[in-house]
């Protein structure tokens, strides 16, 4: 087989106008106060190659919370034990909430970035 040189993913680009029209979409529909903006960071994920093609294909790349709001809070006061990454095996999301949550917000973002969305 074929040895690739490069197997690095490059950093995740949020297409402005694509993540200002989602996410607005997104506050609209499940509440403001649901949407927490983060500080840009440079974090690498293999999704980043679509918006290096091409033409460039806009991305806009978005995090869910997946845990039990009081299990959150636990885990952020002194003491409190550290809750698993994505990648970790103890993962545990509250599974129900969760695929509401993303669900909704993913429709949303979609009807809110096609045409005649906005």
């Amino acid at each position: 087989g074929k040895v690739l040189e490069d197997e690095r993913a490059p950093a995740t680009y949020n297409t402005p106008e694509l993540t200002r029209r989602a996410v607005a979409a997104i506050r609209e529909v499940v509440g403001a106060e649901r949407v927490v903006e983060r500080e840009p960071e440079m974090g690498a994920e293999d999704f980043g190659l679509f918006g290096k093609v091409e033409p460039a294909i806009p991305t806009f790349m978005f995090r869910l919370g997946t845990i039990d709001a009081r299990r959150w809070a636990e885990s952020q006061r002194p003491g409190g034990v550290p809750l698993p990454s994505l990648h970790s095996s103890l993962f545990w999301p509250e599974v129900d909430q969760t695929i509401r949550a993303v669900v909704e917000a993913m429709a949303a973002a979609t009807l809110g970035v096609l045409p005649g969305g906005e």
